[in-house]
Order: structure tokens, then sequence, then C-alpha cells
């Protein structure tokens, strides 16, 4: 062994993590339901413990080889609609298509950039945005930015390109 870092405690809080909370809390408090979105499933249960430790509020996850594509429906309505779960999280592609029972929800947050899949990103955004939806839409994604006159960081850089390539994608298909 060259060098050895402690690990973090499991009570530590990343920056990005501590923003995660506080806008969730913010989320929230303005009656509006969170999806939270990772694209590595080791991140989910992080997300949960810290959601539900520091907000006091059921976050489940939707495991996409837990729960087949012909039955999310239903685990939805028992686990989100039937226990009042206000934040639910997953993978984006467990929900980037066949899910219409997502209206409720309305604000969307990556908390891992979708690997600059335009696809992905808007068919996961597209759960929420979509008829039947009752409150305005807001899809954010947490990258880590960089100060005004320094040079922008690779999550920076990949987060430009997604938009470009979605905004891309729109264009070529006509639908904005």
């Amino acid at each position: 062994i060259v060098w050895q870092f402690p690990g973090f405690s499991a009570d530590s809080r990343l920056p990005k993590e501590k923003w995660l909370l506080n806008y969730l809390d913010n989320q929230l408090a303005a009656g509006r339901d969170v999806i939270v979105l990772a694209w590595h499933l080791n991140l989910l249960p992080r997300l949960r413990t810290i959601i539900e430790k520091d907000l006091h509020v059921l976050a489940p996850i939707l495991y996409s080889d837990k729960v087949a594509p012909k039955n999310r429906e239903a685990w939805i309505q028992k686990e989100l609609d039937g226990k009042g779960a206000r934040v639910f999280l997953c993978n984006p592609v467990s929900i980037s298509t066949g899910l219409n029972a997502l209206t409720r929800f309305n604000t969307v947050i990556w908390m891992e950039s979708p690997v600059a899949n335009a696809h992905t990103f808007r068919q996961a955004n597209g759960r929420v945005v979509r008829i039947g939806q009752r409150k305005d839409q807001i899809l954010c994604t947490a990258v880590y930015g960089y100060e005004q006159n320094s040079k922008a960081n690779v999550q920076m850089l990949m987060h430009r390109l997604l938009m470009h390539k979605v905004g891309v994608s729109e264009g070529i298909e006509g639908l904005d």
C-alpha cells in the first residue's frame, strides 16, 4: 500500500448530498413530490438512508431487477401511493419507458448525469412531463460546478454535452 485514505463516516454528508437534502426539503415543503435518479445502483441505498434519516420521509427504491416492467405500475401504487411516499428513488432506465403512473411527481433530481445519453434523459424526464400533470415540472441535474473565471470540470462539460445532444435530438424530431 503506497497511500491509504480513511473512509468517510456514514454520518458525513458530501457537498452534493447536502445540496440534495436542502433542495429536497424545500421541494417537499412546497408540496412537490420528487423523483431522485442515480445511474449507479450502489448509490441508491446511500441516498435513501440520508433522505430518510435527515428528512424523516419514506424514500422507496425501484430496482428493475426486482420488479418486472409489467409489474411496475402495481409496485408504484403499493409502495408509493399506498404508503404515501413523496420521494421515489431509481435508476433512470427503470422508468424510461412505459410508466404513466408518475404524474403526481413533479420534480426530478438527477444526482448523477445520465452519461450524456439524450434518449434516457428525455424518456425519464418524460415520466413527469406529460398529460395529467397538475403542477409545473422542475427537472434539475446536480453537478459540481466551477468558479466563474476558471475552466469547467468534467461533470460540467458532460452536462453541457448532454444538454446539446438533447437540444439537437428535440430539434430533429420536431418536439420543441
